[in-house]
């Protein structure tokens, strides 16, 4: 172990790099979760010529950006703020997205359908369970009398977008673009369609990923949940089961009474070096 980092052997390297890709997360988000998990020199050396080589990330890369843009106040806690819109058609499907300002927390529903009535199925859904103030576009689905009234009832507070200015909600714009480049990459370059697998993939690296935008650079899980989420990346920690000291104080009892001076030691007993 290296603090609490895994030193990985130059023999299983490889496999490691291809479960941190996965999920096609990036260079700058597979670099944040490795060094969340595993430790060899140049390390991030290694996960950008990785990333590089990738024909599917190499195919989805977007075009460097023109301007700066001013961005929206950090909320002081989860679900304060949280920004929507629909990604796609992608496949047939539409994307509803939701993500929380603060933590950078998605929430993603695949649906047929992008209409008002299927949009406020999902929204009352979601704020059953969080919070109740939402940034949108000036999308139909959101400005119809029916989601006015949807929102007065149930006080929510709903913010809408300047016209055509589509960056105004660039918290959301932004997560579209991830969206789909993350699903085209693990489309294996476009070969198969998207799937609910997929998505869920998706999901699962997106929210367990150090997030630079984020307060501390923590992932959505911790920021929203308060702890990390368990992914495959855990299995490779060794399990923490000690065995009881009383096995190895026992054994050199044994070996003092009888003059031999062996010592046996289990598994995460404390001995000094």
């Amino acid at each position: 172990m290296f603090g609490d980092r895994v030193v990985v052997p130059d023999c299983f390297r490889k496999r490691i790099l291809h479960q941190l890709h996965r999920g096609h997360p990036g260079m700058e988000r597979m670099k944040s979760l490795a060094r969340s998990f595993v430790y060899w020199p140049n390390i991030d050396a290694v996960v950008e010529d990785y990333v590089r080589c990738c024909r599917s990330c190499a195919e989805a890369a977007k075009s460097p950006r023109k301007t700066d843009l001013e961005s929206w106040p950090i909320p002081s806690k989860p679900w304060k703020r949280v920004h929507i819109d629909y990604a796609g058609p992608i496949n047939g499907y539409y994307y509803f997205l939701v993500i929380d300002a603060y933590s950078k927390w998605p929430e993603i529903y695949r649906t047929r359908s992008t209409s008002t009535t299927k949009t406020l199925e999902i929204l009352d859904e979601i704020f059953a369970r969080y919070g109740k103030t939402l940034v949108s576009d000036n999308g139909s689905q959101f400005v119809s009398a029916r989601f006015k009234q949807f929102c007065e009832e149930a006080g929510i507070t709903h913010l809408t977008i300047a016209l055509y200015h589509p960056q105004s909600n660039g918290q959301v714009e932004r997560f579209v673009d991830t969206l789909k480049r993350g699903l085209k990459k693990l489309r294996e370059g476009g070969n198969h369609p998207a799937t609910f697998r997929h998505l869920q993939t998706f999901h699962s690296i997106y929210r367990s990923t150090p997030n630079r935008s984020a307060p501390d650079h923590k992932s959505p899980a911790e920021l929203f949940l308060g702890r990390p989420i368990t992914t495959t990346l855990d299995l490779l920690k060794p399990r923490k089961t000690p065995t009881p000291a009383v096995n190895s104080k026992q054994n050199n009892q044994f070996n003092r009474h009888h003059g031999t001076v062996k010592r046996e030691f289990c598994t995460y007993d404390l001995v000094y070096k």
